[in-house]
């Protein structure tokens, strides 16, 4: 989807069903399929089925980069920065 059609809010936001697909049948990476559709999940609906899921994130970074995920993870609730 084009930036600017997002930029104009023309997608629609994301309704919490999963929309992925694996990319390679060999590996365990999977892509958002419905871009072109939905909105990516707002941060607070990632939390929320974080919660429901009972799955604390884990995010591993050098030192340097620390600060960024702790600023932008406090929204998220429990999560750990390693």
């Amino acid at each position: 989807m084009c930036v600017c059609v997002k930029l104009a809010g023309l997608s629609r936001p994301s309704d919490g069903a999963c929309y992925t697909s694996r990319t390679n049948p060999r590996n365990n990476f999977y892509e958002y399929v419905q871009a072109g559709y939905h909105d990516y999940p707002s941060i607070g609906l990632v939390r929320r089925k974080l919660e429901e899921n009972d799955i604390i994130p884990v995010f591993a970074t050098v030192s340097d980069f620390e600060v960024h995920y702790r600023v932008r993870t406090d929204v998220m609730g429990v999560y750990v920065v390693l």
